[in-house]
């Protein structure tokens, strides 16, 4: 789909979107919690991609300069598990 929501042609062996938050506060959670009343909407098209083969994943960036950190609660993990999203955290230096 393209930035409108209107179908691209072709097929295409790599599709990225991304989903761009910087916080000056520890609470990188909430930024999780906006991505997601975004995505559950689209729950039927992201199956779709799932069952055709394709991969959904969040990535989690944190800088390695700051000291950070927050809590995933039982319920932002059972919204992403809904969604079959993978979770995966990176820290970088």
């Amino acid at each position: 789909m393209g930035p409108k929501g209107d179908p691209l042609p072709g097929v295409y062996r790599d599709t990225v979107w991304s989903w761009r938050t910087k916080r000056e506060d520890r609470e990188f959670v909430a930024s999780l919690r906006e991505m997601l009343i975004v995505l559950e909407p689209q729950s039927e098209f992201l199956d779709m991609l799932i069952l055709s083969g394709g991969r959904v994943s969040l990535v989690l960036d944190l800088s390695g300069l700051h000291n950070t950190g927050d809590v995933l609660k039982a319920d932002d993990l059972q919204r992403l598990a809904r969604l079959n999203i993978e979770f995966s955290i990176e820290v970088f230096p």
